[in-house]
């Protein structure tokens, strides 16, 4: 384990240089599931926040000048 978020000394000054994270999931059998997680990143992510996060449309404000 490298210790962050934990009480154990930290085995690496940044928790996810070097792929530090991935490794570890990996030695513990959890390879197939980063690759899943890449796929629904790919495939869904960006689909999701488009859908939950879409622009809001601003009413225009009446001006007496166009520079205010």
């Amino acid at each position: 384990m490298h210790g962050f978020n934990s009480p154990l000394p930290r085995m690496h000054k940044h928790p996810h240089k070097g792929g530090i994270v991935n490794k570890e999931l990996k030695k513990r059998g959890f390879g197939n599931m980063i690759s899943l997680e890449r796929k629904w990143v790919r495939n869904e992510w960006r689909n999701m926040v488009k859908e939950e996060y879409k622009p809001k449309i601003r009413e225009e404000k009446p001006r007496f000048f166009r520079w205010f």
